[in-house]
C-alpha cells in the first residue's frame, strides 16, 4: 500500500475520533509511524495536522481524502509522480495524467534521466488506467540492456522467455544489417 493511501486511512480514522495508535494498528504500523503518515498527508492536502483541528474540520478532511482516493494519481508512487512532473516540466504534479503520459515512450523517459524502476512503475500505472507508454522498439545500449535485464529477471523467476528472447534477437539481427 502506498504511503499516500496509508496516510489517508490514518487521516480518516483520526477524523472519525480514533487515536493515533488505533489508526496505526488498522494499517499495521506504530502510533509514531501513523503520526508521520498523518503529518505528511495533511501537508500534501493542505490540511491542519493537529488532531483537534482535524476533528473540528472533519467534513473538509473527508472531502479531500475522497478526492485523493478518486484520483488515479494516488495509485502512482509520490516520488515517481514528482519526478515525472519535474522532467515533463508540468506546472504541478496534479497535471500528470495517464492520457498525457501515454503520449511518451519509455525511451523518452529514460532520456530524461528517469530510472528503469520509475519507467516500469509509470507503465504499470498506465496499464492500470487502461493505457500504455507509446510502443517503440529499444534503441541504443541503455535500452537494450534494460530489455536484457528484464528478460534475465523473468527467466530467474521461471517464466518462459523463449519468445521474447527471439524477438530481441530479431531486433539485434536487424541492427546488424
Amino acid at each position: 500500500m502506498k504511503s499516500n493511501a496509508r496516510g489517508a486511512i490514518v487521516l480518516r480514522a483520526i477524523a472519525e475520533g480514533k487515536t493515533l495508535n488505533d489508526a496505526g494498528k488498522s494499517i499495521g504500523v506504530s502510533g509514531n509511524r501513523a503520526s508521520q503518515l498523518l503529518y505528511r498527508i495533511c501537508r500534501e492536502l493542505d490540511l491542519p495536522s493537529e488532531i483537534a483541528d482535524i476533528r473540528r474540520h472533519k467534513e473538509e478532511c473527508v472531502k479531500k481524502i475522497e478526492g485523493l482516493e478518486n484520483s488515479t494519481l494516488a495509485e502512482l508512487h509520490p516520488k515517481i509522480a514528482e519526478n515525472l512532473a519535474r522532467v515533463l516540466r508540468l506546472g504541478k504534479v496534479e497535471d500528470l495524467t495517464p492520457e498525457y503520459l501515454s503520449n511518451l515512450s519509455a525511451s523518452q523517459l529514460l532520456t530524461a534521466n528517469l530510472t528503469l524502476v520509475a519507467v516500469a512503475e509509470a507503465q504499470e500505472w498506465l496499464v492500470k488506467n487502461g493505457t500504455s507508454l507509446k510502443r517503440r522498439p529499444p534503441e541504443g545500449n541503455v535500452e537494450m540492456q534494460a530489455v536484457q535485464r528484464a528478460i534475465s529477471t523473468l527467466d530467474a523467476f521461471q517464466f518462459d522467455t523463449t519468445l521474447v528472447r527471439s524477438q530481441l534477437q530479431f531486433l539485434i539481427d536487424c541492427d546488424d544489417d
